[in-house]
């Protein structure tokens, strides 16, 4: 077992908490059981959770504290850098295309190792969607994705979340290992659901327009009419102002929406907890070209939980949910009203074992043994 006691992992992170899922739970918590002397820092965003039963040698900073928009973010590679100056580590790990000014500075003149976790293809994300005034999307874009190949010259690995981004990113392959973001749920066990009732309906995680939550919600204002005390619960992290007003504005006009949004993250377990009090999953999300062949991590969620899943029709997830002998998913338009029959799901099944995170994690505590050892 690998354990050197002068090693100084940080993970840094913009917009996300400093316990996010994948930072913490999957990435150190993994890393924490082949290498338990490290030291580990995690830096982001403040979390609503309570961090005081967490291991000792695990330390949080959540420094970052703005809106997606906002001019603080101007000072986020500054208070990073800052940051790394007082804690020292001996490897870094960045999760956010933006931070990799400081971090490649830092990494430089420390001459540590610098890891980028591509998590998304930001500078698509940005093109594609419409988070972002569209007369600075391709702009910004555009520097994105020359701040990432400036850098790459400076980083270590890849870490990367979805196999397609090593197509859309192909300067990062040579330097890649795949670590999807496959869920740490332990399977639930649901004997009766066909026996159930099938009226509460829930949205949850990223919100926003090009996630397809107005349409979600035009989607259930129909079907409300068709199905007795229907109920639509709406949670997660909207951060464009302007979408969560509408949302929250919307909501107050149907006493049938269970409105738990924030403009702050969310805590996962929360999120979670009431995915499984609802009966059925939506994930409404527009096939624009950011998302067509990514696999949302709610896919492998909605598994783990035996959620029913009503996903809006596209044939590469199409082709994705073949691969299992069993029913979980009905792939519609969401555009349209249609009569909805809730049967034969999950029946004789059996979940494989590549849809949990332990599988990627076996991977991840391979590369941390074979980085932290030489």
């Amino acid at each position: 077992m690998a354990s050197k006691s002068n090693i100084s992992i940080a993970l840094a992170s913009t917009l996300k908490p400093v316990d996010d899922i994948r930072m913490y739970k999957k990435l150190v918590l993994s890393g924490l059981e082949v290498m338990p002397d490290v030291a580990w820092h995690l830096i982001g965003f403040s979390t609503q959770n309570n961090l005081e039963n967490t291991p000792n040698n695990v330390f949080f900073y959540p420094i970052f504290n703005f809106s997606r928009l906002s001019w603080q973010r101007l000072r986020a590679n500054f208070k990073l850098y800052q940051l790394l100056k007082k804690i020292k580590p001996t490897h870094l790990i960045v999760c956010t295309a933006e931070l990799l000014p400081s971090a490649v500075q830092y990494a430089k003149k420390n001459n540590i190792i610098l890891i980028y976790d591509v998590r998304e293809n930001y500078a698509a994300n940005v093109l594609y969607s419409n988070t972002y005034p569209k007369i600075i999307r391709s702009l910004f874009a555009k520097t994105i994705r020359t701040i990432e190949k400036w850098a790459d010259k400076f980083i270590h690995t890849y870490l990367v979340a979805e196999k397609i981004y090593i197509e859309e990113m192909p300067f990062i392959q040579k330097k890649s290992i795949i670590l999807e973001n496959k869920t740490t749920i332990s399977p639930k066990i649901s004997l009766q659901i066909e026996k159930k009732s099938h009226h509460n309906f829930i949205i949850a995680g990223t919100l926003g327009e090009s996630y397809g939550v107005f349409l979600g919600i035009d989607w259930a204002i129909k079907m409300q009419k068709k199905i007795p005390d229907f109920s639509l619960t709406i949670i997660g992290n909207c951060a464009k102002i302007t979408d969560f007003d509408k949302l929250k504005n919307i909501s107050k006009n149907y006493h049938w929406i269970n409105f738990l949004a924030d403009t702050k993250p969310i805590p996962y377990t929360k999120i979670i907890e009431n995915i499984e009090k609802n009966d059925v999953l939506l994930m409404p999300y527009l096939p624009e070209k950011h998302l067509l062949q990514r696999i949302p991590t709610k896919f492998y969620e909605g598994l783990a939980l035996q959620k029913i899943m009503l996903i809006q029709k596209n044939i590469h997830w199409e082709n994705f949910f073949t691969q299992f002998n069993f029913k979980s998913t009905i792939f519609i338009d969401f555009n349209e009203s249609q009569d909805i029959k809730f049967e034969n799901f999950y029946q004789n099944y059996e979940l494989p074992e590549w849809i949990f995170w332990k599988n990627e994690k076996k991977i991840w505590q391979k590369f941390l043994n074979n980085l932290c050892i030489k």
